[in-house]
């Protein structure tokens, strides 16, 4: 069944979800320095939910997920008493709530210097095939076509296995929306102006670690904006 119905969001709500953006980024900017080694995940947290109250959220979207090292390889690994170290990953999925509605953004960074081989290689397909994603995203498209992008392009590299969840889904009040971004054709949705998806692909290696990078994209008249970002990007 290809879904029809319209799930896009008035100039107002995504005025707001913009602002939720901005409010979770600058939020996150204010706790990079935490980002070392010696700092505990939940220390990370606590300070990345404190900044976002203070940056204008009412509070985070959701309980962040902060997984590093290891830890990467659980898609929703919430923060824990571990410590980051040198040479690993770290993922932080993690939104605000401004005025009710929510943000939804992944970010994963390098503590210290990083040197593992196989890390550096899912972090460099991940980041192309997140664009590569977010380039699919357009009136027309259908969300299956977006899902596809992402998944033919890490099983082309060889971590389709590792690719575990669908690419994404709608936003608004709810930090999970429809439409679902997911390669069930079924049940795909067809993208039209106005609609805010996530686009956030993963690769998770057991024993490894992993990585996923999320942005919230807004579908325009002419092909996409990404809200997630300081700068804007239109597409």
């Amino acid at each position: 069944v290809v879904s029809t119905q319209s799930t896009g969001k008035s100039e107002s709500e995504i005025r707001k979800i913009k602002k939720a953006c901005k409010i979770a980024l600058v939020s996150l900017e204010k706790t990079k320095h935490l980002l070392k080694e010696g700092t505990s995940e939940k220390e990370f947290d606590a300070e990345l939910e404190k900044q976002i109250r203070l940056n204008g959220g009412e509070k985070g979207s959701f309980d962040a997920i902060v997984a590093s090292g290891i830890r990467g390889a659980l898609p929703h690994g919430r923060a824990s008493k571990k410590i980051m170290k040198n040479g690993e990953l770290i993922t932080i999925d993690f939104g605000a709530i401004y005025n009710g509605f929510c943000s939804d953004i992944t970010r994963t960074f390098r503590i210290g210097e990083v040197k593992n081989k196989k890390l550096l290689e899912i972090e460099k397909i991940l980041r192309e095939a997140q664009k590569l994603g977010i380039k699919s995203v357009k009136p027309g498209a259908s969300t299956f076509d977006v899902d596809k992008v992402c998944r033919d392009y890490i099983t082309q590299k060889g971590y389709g296995a590792n690719f575990v969840h669908s690419t994404g889904h709608g936003l608004g009040i709810d930090v999970h929306e429809m439409p679902s971004v997911s390669p069930n054709f079924e049940n795909r949705t067809i993208l039209e102006p106005g609609m805010i998806i996530t686009v956030e692909p993963g690769i998770y290696i057991e024993g490894l670690g992993g990585i996923r990078v999320e942005d919230d994209v807004l579908v325009t008249n002419k092909g996409c904006e990404v809200l997630s970002t300081l700068q804007e990007q239109k597409i």
